[in-house]
């Protein structure tokens, strides 16, 4: 049995994306468990760009079983749209009918409140994620199974516990115009046709456990936008951890989980960014990495790689191993910082503390410099491949952070990738 879980050790955009593709296996079950369309994972195929929000990243390895979890927040336009991009690639979706759905109402209620938030706004994706987690939360959200309804039942269930109501009134608060209830429900209508993809997920995942199968799952965003554990209010609204696969399947043992950390570090929207960079180098490191949001386009902060973070990950999310992404966008920088210990008032900050917007808000870093190398490494294929200076700073990363980093992404294509 191989029971694996990728989860991100920043603030997402990692490129998880990519090593889940390939670590999928043909008949493999590759769940995705967390997170909404608000994440953007990106793939290359035969030199095809390919984005996906919501169905796992496996979709374009032939024969595997891509399930779209319970606790995924879901909107049914772009899941149809990922559907058939898995259809075309001969994979199969499978969708957890307790999945709540994302409504016009969240989207719109999203947008709304950011915008009357100004300089404290979250700097959300506007994509209705916030809205429709607090509806799940209060158990008066709609779901995947609600779509298999008759229209009259399908009414009802929007009404039922005062949803319907709740979103249109907030809506109205900031002086807007929600759809009409009897539009939404022609909305959800028209997306009766998911239920061909239905499926019992938690079973498929155990019964495949059971049977010392494959199951690789999937996570979205990263530890640092954790709604629990993270930079709290600047977070997603769901776990982002194996606990976020926990308490949607059930599954709690792994064989392996695989932390995924860029060679240096991004972040979109606003929050606190410790090592954050300004000017040439940030400009020449986010056109070089392409850091720029999958979901909203938005540019991407760009900072140093910092080890206090990633430290609080691994233990955080307890992982095992960890992967590097990106590395090829440091060649050509001829010194590389990396974010060593923060300070606290003057005085080290304690290796355990936990890393809250307040704590990170106040603190100074203390920088230690590796030697960059100039060698394109887009073609290395073999840890020994690579410049000299380039396993240096692999390996210094790997002794502080105490775990082996057993894959290296070298670029964007599928096969840029070295396995230790």
């Amino acid at each position: 049995m191989t029971t694996t879980a990728v989860v991100g050790t920043q603030w997402g955009d990692e490129g998880k994306g990519k090593i889940v593709d390939t670590l999928a296996i043909e008949g493999g079950i590759i769940a995705r468990y967390a997170g909404g369309p608000n994440a953007g994972h990106t793939i290359y195929v035969n030199g095809k760009k390919v984005i996906l929000h919501l169905v796992p990243s496996s979709v374009t390895r032939p024969g595997t079983i891509n399930i779209v979890g319970p606790g995924v927040l879901v909107n049914p336009d772009i899941l149809l749209e990922e559907i058939v991009i898995a259809q075309a690639y001969g994979s199969t979706v499978l969708l957890d009918p307790a999945a709540h759905i994302i409504t016009p109402w969240d989207v719109q209620l999203d947008k709304l409140r950011e915008a009357a938030s100004g300089g404290s706004a979250i700097g959300t994706t506007l994509r209705g994620i916030g809205p429709c987690a607090e509806s799940r939360t209060g158990r008066r959200g709609i779901r995947l199974g609600d779509l298999a309804l008759h229209v009259g039942d399908l009414h009802a269930a929007l009404e039922a516990r005062n949803y319907a109501a709740e979103r249109i009134a907030l809506i109205k608060n900031y002086g807007a115009t929600p759809m009409p209830l009897d539009g939404l429900v022609v909305w959800c209508a028209g997306f009766r046709n998911l239920t061909q993809h239905f499926g019992d997920t938690r079973a498929v995942i155990h019964e495949t456990i059971g049977s010392s199968g494959y199951v690789l799952f999937e996570g979205a965003q990263g530890e640092q936008l954790d709604i629990d554990r993270g930079t709290y209010p600047f977070v997603t609204s769901t776990n982002t951890g194996i606990d976020g696969i926990a308490k949607t399947t059930g599954v709690r043992r792994f064989d392996k989980v695989i932390g995924v950390a860029k060679a240096y570090i991004t972040r979109v929207g606003n929050g606190p960014f410790p090592t954050k960079l300004d000017g040439e180098l940030a400009d020449k490191l986010r056109e070089l990495g392409h850091e720029y949001g999958s979901t909203t386009g938005r540019p991407r902060d760009v900072g140093w790689l910092d080890l206090v973070l990633l430290k609080y990950a691994i233990r955080m999310s307890g992982i095992t191993e960890l992967v590097m992404t990106k590395l090829d966008v440091l060649t050509g920088v001829r010194k590389i910082q990396v974010a060593a210990r923060y300070l606290l008032d003057g005085k080290p900050l304690d290796r355990l503390t936990t890393l809250t917007t307040e704590v990170l808000n106040r603190v100074t870093v203390e920088y230690v410099e590796v030697d960059g190398w100039q060698e394109d490494i887009t073609c290395c294929r073999s840890f020994s491949d690579l410049p000299r200076a380039a396993q240096d700073y692999v390996r210094f990363v790997e002794r502080e952070a105490g775990l082996l980093i057993t894959m290296i992404g070298v670029g964007p294509e599928r096969d840029a990738i070295i396995m230790r």
